[in-house]
C-alpha cells in the first residue's frame, strides 16, 4: 500500500505539457499584443505515426500534432477575443534537420542544456536522459547524424542508447520497433506510405488549405 501511495497519480506521458507551455505563451502574447505563439517541434514527432505499441492511442501524447495546435489556437482566440495564431514552423523537418539548423547557427553549445527525455520528471538531475524512451533514441540519432555528438555527452544518458542494458517489455520493444519503423519508412514509396498511414495523414492535414 505504501508503494502505491508513492506512485499514485504519476502521469508518464506528459500529454498536458504543450497546453501548459502554450498557456504561458498566451499570457506573454496577451501582455505584448503579439499575434500568436510558436512551438518548435520536428514533424516526425508531431505527426506521431505509430512507431510501436507503446506509443499508440492514449499513450501517444500528440502534444504538437497539427490538430492539437489548431484546437489550441481556437481556444486561445476565444480567450483573448481576437485571432491568435498557434503554429509549428518545423512541421516539415526531421529531428536531424532541426539539430543541423542549430549547428549552422553556431548554437551547438546550447545542446547540453536541453532535455528530450519522456521520463525526465521521474529521474535524478545528475543525468537528464534515460536513453531508453523514443525521445532519447530520436535525440541521440539526430545529434550523431548532424555531427554534433561532442555537445551531447553519452554520460548524460542513464543507459547508452545503442548498447546499454534494456529490460524486457517496453524498453526492448521500443528500441526494436524504432529501428524497424525507420527502416520501413526509408524503403517505402510515397504512395505506399500514404496507403499505410492514410488515417493518420488525413487527420494531420484536416485544417490544411
Amino acid at each position: 500500500m505504501g508503494q502505491q501511495r508513492n506512485t499514485f497519480g504519476r502521469e508518464p506521458t506528459q500529454r498536458s505539457r504543450s497546453f501548459l507551455f502554450g498557456s504561458l505563451g498566451l499570457a506573454v502574447a496577451a501582455s505584448t499584443k503579439a499575434g500568436g505563439i510558436r512551438f518548435f517541434e520536428n514533424g516526425v514527432v508531431s505527426l506521431n505515426l505509430p512507431v510501436a505499441d507503446e506509443v499508440l492511442r492514449a499513450r501517444a501524447s500528440r502534444t504538437t500534432h497539427p490538430v492539437a495546435l489548431r484546437l489550441m489556437q481556437d481556444l486561445f482566440s476565444a480567450v483573448l477575443g481576437r485571432p491568435v495564431v498557434v503554429d509549428n514552423p518545423y512541421i516539415h523537418d526531421t529531428k536531424t534537420e532541426v539539430v543541423r539548423r542549430i549547428r549552422d547557427n553556431n548554437a551547438s553549445s546550447l545542446i547540453p542544456y536541453t532535455c528530450s527525455c519522456a521520463h525526465s520528471m521521474f529521474k535524478s538531475k545528475q543525468q537528464w536522459h534515460c536513453g531508453k524512451c523514443s525521445q532519447c533514441i530520436d535525440r541521440r540519432i539526430a545529434v550523431l547524424a548532424a555531427g554534433v555528438a561532442q555537445h551531447d555527452s553519452d554520460t548524460d544518458y542513464e543507459s547508452d542508447v545503442f548498447v546499454g542494458p534494456r529490460s524486457d517489455g517496453y524498453e526492448k520493444n521500443m528500441a526494436v520497433d524504432y529501428v524497424r519503423h525507420a527502416l520501413e519508412l526509408h524503403r517505402m514509396h510515397e504512395i505506399e506510405m500514404a496507403e499505410r498511414f492514410n488515417l493518420e495523414l488525413v487527420r494531420a492535414t484536416r485544417y490544411e488549405k
